[in-house]
């Protein structure tokens, strides 16, 4: 394969990694790692008075000093909210509000959760039951306005990319060239390939700060300049981890002016410690920080990436330059193919530890995006081993030519693989808990009923009934009562306790023991002796 030819498979496979890394990214949504499991007000909660607090409740721990709550009118007119801080605990956030007067309401809330991830949503509520609105299209209309620009979502896999593609390069790389004699370390291929890893490590760590700036502030991608952004993300854990690496990185560059020194103990030392804290700043900002015991599992993780930098480093350095493959330097291939035979199995046996305490079992790959990028990054490594084998059976026989063509496919399906790892530490490894808040406007004998559910999901759910007799709101109805079934389930109508919060307004908590198609029914009595029947289909996911 001629050097245009390297250099054209190497350029695809970096392009197929960006694309792996980036496509499917949703430009507005929540990353789902930490997840929201309830809130006060409820979600699609009908409020008698003005709540003077918004609490947030998650299903693991996040950090309240990036916590941000908003709160929009119907009009989209931003609402004073105090600080947020924690409610007591680490799951919790509370935020004071005063000042609202009746109509409805959208809470547009985000945080970091403990693996440095960040995560966002919005829900709505309504004070006073005059005025029925559509909460979902409150919602979006309100997010338009105040969500920060999708890009900045998209670019982070883009980042992390870079940075991890330096790391395999300055890391895995150059660890195999710092093995070498000074001749063919000093190969001007070799030493350009260092060169561009270092930038890519540092550029993408002072982005990946930036980025993380950028959306505490949930701001356009310029804002990540500003003090107040960078302030803030050095305030984080994560930020802290960015910033590491970056440092890390600018000793690479120092390194490798330096590398006429190589054989100095100083060199050696120093580039040893930079790498494996490197490593570590990877380990400690994904999802094995929120994994407990967090240092068990940041461990397995360091030894899968470790094993992976050195496994995917050497396939590239080959690859880029001939000189390995040299009568003298075909050493280094063989301890790498030797290597390889330890890296390898490593890869697997802490890949499938982790896949089993991240995803909670061996469940269903395709239901997340996070499986999803599994299955892409199992397929993509399991050729990327068979085409190791190949290798390695040519080594045997001193095939060099045949090695030089088969790891320049390698190197191509490595960058391919470092893509789909980008990808895979932003997507969540567990799917989020699915909800749908339902709301209906329902007529009979000239009775108008409002019924609002939320959040809309397996489990508890508020339940709120608005009446509006004939005689209008002012005339009270006698009583209302809600029972719920499911005919594709098999289970029959089971009574829904309602309580009065006001004239005409009934309140209730639902169970709901299964997702499907309710069949919800309200009866009204209007007056004594007077019964009407409405109903409505209510899904849940």
């Amino acid at each position: 394969m001629t050097r245009r030819a390297r250099v054209i498979v190497l350029l695809a496979g970096l392009l197929g990694g960006i694309v792996l890394a980036v496509a499917g990214v949703p430009g507005r949504v929540a990353s789902a790692h930490a997840r929201l499991t309830s809130s006060s007000p409820a979600a699609n909660a009908v409020l008698e008075a003005p709540p003077t607090q918004i609490v947030l409740t998650f299903d693991e721990d996040v950090v309240a000093s990036t916590a941000s709550v908003r709160l929009f009118d119907q009009r989209g007119a931003a609402q004073r909210v105090g600080t947020v801080a924690s409610a007591g605990d680490p799951t919790s956030l509370a935020a004071p509000v005063s000042g609202l007067g009746t109509g409805p309401f959208v809470v547009v809330w985000q945080v970091a959760s403990a693996d440095g991830h960040l995560v966002d949503g919005a829900f709505a509520f309504q004070v006073g039951a005059a005025g029925r609105v559509d909460n979902q299209a409150l919602i979006d209309r309100v997010l338009a306005g105040a969500g920060g620009s999708a890009a900045v979502v998209r670019l982070a896999d883009a980042f992390r990319l870079l940075s991890m593609l330096g790391l395999v390069i300055c890391v895995g790389a150059g660890g195999w060239a710092a093995t070498t004699g000074a001749a063919v370390a000093a190969a001007r291929r070799s030493r350009a390939l260092l060169w561009v890893g270092a930038v890519l490590a540092l550029v993408g760590a002072l982005e990946l700060l930036v980025w993380y700036g950028v959306r505490l502030r949930a701001g356009a991608f310029g804002d990540g300049f500003h003090l107040l952004g960078l302030r803030q993300a050095l305030t984080t854990h994560a930020g802290q981890l960015y910033l590491l690496r970056a440092g890390m990185a600018a000793v690479w560059v120092v390194l490798l002016l330096a590398a006429a020194r190589r054989t100095e103990g100083w060199w050696r030392i120093l580039g040893f410690v930079s790498a494996a804290v490197a490593l570590v700043t990877y380990s400690a900002s994904g999802h094995p920080n929120a994994t407990h015991p967090a240092s068990l599992w940041i461990a397995v993780d360091l030894i899968h990436l470790a094993a992976v930098t050195v496994w995917l480093g050497g396939l590239v350095l080959f690859a880029v330059d001939r000189r390995w493959f040299d009568e003298s330097t075909g050493a280094v291939v063989r301890r790498f193919s030797t290597a390889a035979t330890i890296t390898v199995p490593l890869v697997v046996v802490t890949g499938v530890a982790q896949t089993w305490k991240l995803a909670g079992g061996f469940h269903d790959p395709t239901a997340t995006t996070w499986g999803r990028y599994l299955l892409a990054k199992l397929a993509l490594a399991t050729v990327l081993v068979t085409i190791g084998g190949v290798s390695r059976w040519a080594l045997r026989r001193l095939d060099l030519a045949s090695i030089r063509r088969t790891v320049a496919v390698e190197a191509v399906l490595a960058v391919a693989v470092v893509g789909v790892a980008a990808g895979l530490v932003s997507a969540a490894p567990r799917a989020g808990v699915p909800a749908r808040a339902t709301s209906a406007t329902l007529t009979e004998a000239g009775l108008i009923v409002d019924v609002n559910v939320g959040p809309g999901r397996v489990g508890s759910n508020e339940l709120h009934v608005i009446i509006t007799p004939p005689g209008g709101s002012l005339q009270p109805v006698l009583a209302a009562e809600a029972r719920a079934a499911n005919a594709d389930r098999q289970l029959p109508n089971a009574p829904i306790a309602l309580q009065r919060l006001g004239p005409n307004h009934y309140s209730g908590s639902w169970i709901v023991p299964a997702s499907g198609s309710w069949t919800l029914q309200i009866i009204v009595h209007p007056t004594a002796g007077s019964t009407v029947q409405l109903q409505t289909v209510v899904p849940i996911p």
